[in-house]
């Protein structure tokens, strides 16, 4: 589900924006790499080969199991702690209602998703949806976005031997409320 070059690309952007980067951590047989806008969680037989030599280069490394780092081009990498790492990205999400499809729509250059049941929707940087193969069978979900460091909002989430989580932007009022009263996908 996780898709090679996206996770890579992803991870890159995030190593060269400024002061943010991104975290990985290694829990038991599980390995989370989170930037400001995503979160990529997997089994650490599944880590994509090219996302662990990225890890070599940017960290100097393979984290072991306890062990956390956070690292950006500007600051390099530095050691956080492992046990903190873990609670905020074990955070549970809540189940939605159904399933999240993209529409035809365009809010502000992000593509527009909804809920096909309770046609709740969101919006979504483009640029983090090259994280999902979109060639299997993964369904996304929009959730209500419980983990403390985004804030109030709604993620995208696609589960099944993986978790990707994805920000999604706030679409205002009338906006929100005039695209939520239609059905825009089947």
């Amino acid at each position: 589900m996780i898709n090679e070059k996206g996770l890579c690309a992803c991870m890159k952007d995030a190593w060269r924006d400024g002061v943010g980067g991104y975290t990985v951590s290694v829990v038991g047989e599980e390995m989370t790499i989170r930037a400001s806008a995503w979160i990529a969680q997997m089994p650490l037989g599944l880590v994509p080969r090219k996302a662990l030599a990225l890890l070599v280069e940017h960290i100097g490394s393979i984290p072991e199991s306890g062990e956390a780092f956070r690292c950006a081009k500007k600051l390099g990498a530095q050691a956080v702690i492992a046990a903190v790492e873990a609670q905020v990205c074990s955070v549970g999400l809540p189940q939605s209602a159904g399933e999240a499809k993209v529409t035809q729509l365009h809010y502000k250059s992000k593509s527009v998703w909804q809920d096909t049941e309770t046609l709740q929707i969101v919006a979504v940087n483009p640029e983090l949806l090259r994280l999902v193969d979109h060639e299997t069978d993964a369904e996304a979900t929009i959730r209500q976005e419980r983990i403390s460091e985004y804030g109030d909002g709604n993620v995208l989430v696609w589960e099944d031997n993986c978790t990707i989580v994805i920000q999604c932007s706030e679409i205002e009022g009338s906006t929100r409320d005039y695209l939520a009263a239609y059905q825009w996908v089947e």
